[in-house]
């Protein structure tokens, strides 16, 4: 029914569809300010046509981002803008239209050579207009390091861990530029453009994810103390706690959390009254917040503890129903140390005492020992 529903709105040039595959009202509208520094931007999607198969229908869209710029006491502001296309398939799709896709980069002779070898064939179908296809990877799908999430993360050029000297981390960390070690601890990356992600220096005992009202709650456990991030997508404001102090922006960081150490346990919670957020095992409590994007990124291994669930995605005989999720969590254990570039303990592991039926919806990767489950029954 929601099918054609979304058909007949397409037909009429609604752009329901666009809301639903986004899980945003139109148009996208971002604002932020940093220093004396501030932009805003505004996404706009315009229907263009329709092919309406007897199954399924594909609808077209023209995408128009606008976005301006200015500095604080400048009358002139700078523009750009950008013109796009989005192609959407909704309804029961022939099976040609997704690609089988391999995992290795080959050469045109090397593609027929793989195919022959693996005696791939496609066989013709007259429902079907179009042919099966088969697509082969560019790079590596499932990546071996992290080195361009580390890059973004702590917000500088280029990244390579054997590069990356005590000196330099403390200067992009904000501490007094000496060649002694980064202390342990949890620092939020910031520069005149704005904020970056967070980088964690030792080993955690402990990360919480948690929602409070708008806000995307991260908590931060080590022998050191507790530090809290929370931001709103939806507010555009961010307060990070230490243990020293409070600090405010009128801007959101980038989800990307860089670990240099284990987590010895990471699961979702609640905030208590004390203003602590608290590991919860015994409920299903939603703990990633709509529209919030989280990439969290170990150089050892992690420990999953509890449920990792989206806010508003429905479970339908075990399985997340997340049409209307705009949401993403990549959780990702490296198995190398992002300083010294040496070998750890790239493995994710689910708790023995986590719950019996846990629920991780996440994208999970390791590099090194994979994935394993402790205790027994869980599924």
């Amino acid at each position: 029914h929601e099918s054609i529903e979304l058909r007949e709105d397409t037909i009429n040039k609604g752009s329901e569809i666009v809301e639903k595959l986004l899980g945003s009202r139109l148009p996208f509208q971002n604002s932020q300010a940093w220093k004396h520094l501030g932009w805003e931007s505004i996404t706009n999607f315009y229907f263009e046509k329709i092919d309406e198969k007897e199954d399924y229908f594909h609808a077209t869209y023209k995408t128009e981002i606008s976005s301006k710029g200015k500095i604080k006491n400048f009358k002139e502001a700078r523009k750009s803008s950008l013109e796009a296309r989005l192609g959407i398939f909704a309804g029961n799709l022939p099976l040609p239209y997704i690609p089988l896709l391999v995992d290795k980069k080959l050469d045109p002779d090397q593609k027929n050579d793989f195919m022959e070898k693996n005696k791939i064939d496609f066989l013709p179908s007259e429902k079907n207009l179009i042919s099966p296809q088969i697509s082969f990877a560019e790079g590596d799908l499932i990546p071996k390091d992290a080195n361009s999430q580390v890059q973004k993360a702590l917000k500088i050029k280029f990244f390579h861990p054997q590069n990356l000297s005590n000196l330099r981390l403390r200067a992009i960390l904000g501490l007094e530029e000496t060649n002694e070690p980064v202390p342990d601890g949890v620092y939020l990356i910031k520069d005149d453009m704005g904020l970056g992600g967070i980088y964690v220096q030792g080993d955690l005992e402990e990360m919480v994810t948690a929602i409070e009202e708008n806000f995307q709650v991260v908590s931060f456990l080590t022998e050191q103390g507790c530090w809290i991030l929370k931001f709103s997508p939806q507010k555009s404001k961010t307060i990070f706690s230490t243990p020293e102090e409070v600090l405010y922006y009128d801007l959101i960081p980038l989800g990307i959390i860089i670990v240099n150490g284990k987590i010895n346990s990471l699961g979702g919670g609640v905030m208590d009254p004390s203003g602590q957020a608290i590991l919860v095992t015994e409920e299903e409590i939603p703990s990633i917040l709509k529209g919030a994007s989280l990439t969290i990124i170990s150089s050892d291994k992690i420990t999953l503890s509890s449920h990792l669930i989206h806010q508003g995605v429905k479970w339908i005989d075990k399985v997340p129903y997340v049409k209307d999720r705009n949401s993403q969590l990549i959780i990702f254990a490296t198995g190398k140390d992002f300083l010294e570039n040496t070998a750890r303990e790239g493995k994710i592991i689910i708790d023995k005492d986590s719950p019996q039926e846990i629920k991780i919806q996440a994208s999970l990767t390791a590099t090194d020992k994979g994935f394993s489950v402790e205790g027994k029954g869980k599924t």
